[in-house]
């Protein structure tokens, strides 16, 4: 057995952050995980292994708890694999001898749970909802798959797990939403230098719209927009109204808010897509989120979707009233010069000109 004689004070307790945000350990049992970690530590043992802890150290380390206690935390760690096996040796002086396979880091409910993590950190309630409802909600859904996911994560390699946690993050981000109350962004690597920070990196998109989130439909714009005027647009705030691109593609989100949920998302990008069309770049339009997220341009592209009619810009609006102005103009001359003409001749002598100029032709 690993480290029975070794001091665990010497050691070293080193949990990674993941494994102790991980909500499925609680405070005692997460502290009885590090204990055993220590001693595995310690012993700079190979896993699996076995470690064997005085039972009146743990009842001393718990507030002199019995052992009941001390077991309750002890079957928490085996219900989410945290260890193999235990068992209780020599009487009340012996010892709780725990069997464990592998770093609590690779745990598949500890996985499981940094995903969760990440979502939730990234949640954002549309409307008037309490959070704990929702998440009391949330929990239920993930509790009737989490077995599920977690067989899948052990039994796979290492190789084939991103798969297995892309999806369940699709399911963690389902269920959040699934009331069209909330939505749910991916947090942004944190840029290495400034100049990272206004050309980011463009990134392939899921084909399934309805996995996108805030984050990726920023992308989306921002792709076509360099497409459409072959420039990058900003990623910063804008002076002027005080939001970012994601803040417009919000604002797009809450304009199509009443949709069906089934079509929220496929909406918002055929949106974008019209936004462009009935928008294109000119010498004095520039196509950007900012004038996306206009209310009268919201509903302008909106009509062209439901209508297919494309919208006139002022610009245009105004050449067309100049032109028919001067056609209108023109005619008047035409007649004033006509007038002037035939100004003082006789009304035989007008018929014969007009007859004359009718033959002529």
């Amino acid at each position: 057995m690993t480290g029975r004689h070794i001091v665990y004070h010497n050691g070293f307790y080193s949990l990674p952050n993941e494994v102790s945000c991980c909500n499925r350990l609680t405070g005692d049992s997460l502290k009885l995980l590090g204990l055993i970690m220590n001693r595995v530590n310690t012993a700079n043992a190979q896993l699996p292994t076995k470690v064997a802890l005085s039972r009146v150290f743990l009842k001393h380390v718990f507030g002199n708890k019995d052992d009941k206690t001390v077991k309750n935390y002890t079957k928490r760690l085996k219900q989410y694999g945290f260890i193999e096996t235990f068992s209780m040796q020599g009487g009340d002086r012996g010892e709780f001898v725990f069997s464990i396979a592998d770093r609590p880091e690779n745990n598949p409910f500890v996985l499981l749970s940094y995903i969760e993590n990440d979502v939730i950190a990234n949640v954002e309630l549309l409307t008037a909802q309490k959070a704990d409802s929702l998440l009391e909600a949330f929990t239920v859904a993930v509790q009737a798959v989490e077995h599920d996911y977690a067989a899948r994560l052990k039994n796979a390699a290492e190789s084939q797990r991103e798969p297995i946690l892309t999806a369940y993050s699709s399911y963690v981000k389902e269920s959040l939403e699934a009331d069209g109350k909330t939505c749910v962004g991916t947090r942004l690597a944190k840029p290495k230098n400034n100049k990272s920070k206004s050309s980011p990196k463009v990134t392939d998109l899921p084909d399934d719209v309805q996995s996108w989130s805030f984050p990726e439909f920023t992308s989306y714009f921002l792709q076509e927009y360099r497409k459409v005027t072959g420039k990058k647009h900003s990623t910063r705030k804008s002076q002027k109204t005080g939001k970012s691109v994601e803040d417009c593609i919000k604002d797009l989100h809450h304009h199509y808010i009443e949709h069906e949920r089934a079509m929220l998302k496929p909406t918002m990008k055929k949106h974008i897509d019209a936004f462009f069309v009935n928008y294109p770049p000119t010498d004095t339009i520039t196509p950007t989120a900012f004038l996306m997220a206009n209310s009268d341009v919201l509903y302008n592209v909106e009509h062209f979707l439901e209508t297919g009619k494309k919208h006139i810009l002022y610009e245009e609006r105004s050449f067309k009233d100049n032109k028919s102005n001067i056609q209108a103009e023109m005619k008047a001359q035409q007649a004033r010069e006509a007038k002037q003409e035939n100004k003082g001749l006789s009304l035989e002598q007008l018929k014969e000109l007009m007859e004359g100029r009718t033959n002529r032709r």
